[in-house]
């Protein structure tokens, strides 16, 4: 199975996905290869389903659900326990990524933390597992993440690592990406907390934000403890 980009996409804009929400489409849309989102006023509900003709063995993490009436295919739900499972999902082009300390400790945060699976909005409500989860609405963002994702997804999980990563990241910033990003996700009083204004002033100030010297002492201590690991 894979995750093709089709009528409905879970990776657009905050106004295409406003103005989706406004109209709550009340019908199923499959896409090309894998997956259908039904739109109602209260929540979507999303199921993966085989396409016609698909032959090839259906990776273990799908599991099958019940089927509804005047249904024919069977519907599968994700289910994610293990790395070995995230990364076969991944094979199968569904916007996860396992999240972890050896790549947040690579980018230059020393932070011991359990991992957390990123999950792409578009697929969060067909998913079961046992990690820790942080939504994004882009698939994209998910499927193939840039150092700007990672720092906006550790925004939910940390928000100092998040700027520390940048921070020791910086020369690689795409500033407009991480304005972007950050607007996409509607985390600004989150990115305010922490200063990303001082990367892309550009990026709206929502809220108050912790001091220089505060971000300062945090970044050269990180730095530090950096290179005693």
């Amino acid at each position: 199975m894979k995750v093709n980009r089709g009528a409905v996409d879970g990776g657009q804009t905050i106004g295409s996905r406003e103005e989706l929400d406004r109209n709550t489409l009340n019908a199923v849309i499959e896409t090309i290869n894998t997956i259908y989102w039904k739109f109602g006023p209260v929540q979507t509900v999303t199921h993966f389903v085989r396409s016609p003709g698909e032959t090839a063995p259906t990776p273990s993490v799908f599991v099958p659900v019940r089927s509804r009436a005047g249904r024919p295919k069977t519907e599968y739900r994700l289910r994610l326990r293990a790395p070995a499972e995230v990364a076969l999902a991944r094979r199968a082009n569904v916007p996860v990524y396992l999240l972890t300390e050896t790549v947040v400790q690579a980018l230059g945060y020393p932070l011991n933390m359990p991992p957390t699976l990123l999950v792409a909005r578009s697929i969060e409500a067909a998913l079961d597992t046992s990690y820790r989860t942080v939504r994004l609405l882009s698939d994209e963002a998910v499927r193939d993440p840039r150092l700007e994702d990672i720092a906006v997804a550790m925004l939910s999980i940390d928000a100092v690592g998040a700027r520390v990563i940048l921070e020791a990241n910086r020369d690689e910033v795409s500033a407009a990406y991480l304005l972007r990003r950050v607007v996409e996700e509607r985390l600004l009083a989150l990115a305010t907390s922490v200063r990303f204004q001082d990367l892309n002033p550009a990026i709206p100030k929502v809220g108050t934000s912790v001091s220089e010297a505060f971000l300062r002492r945090k970044i050269r201590l990180s730095r530090h403890i950096s290179k005693l690991q």
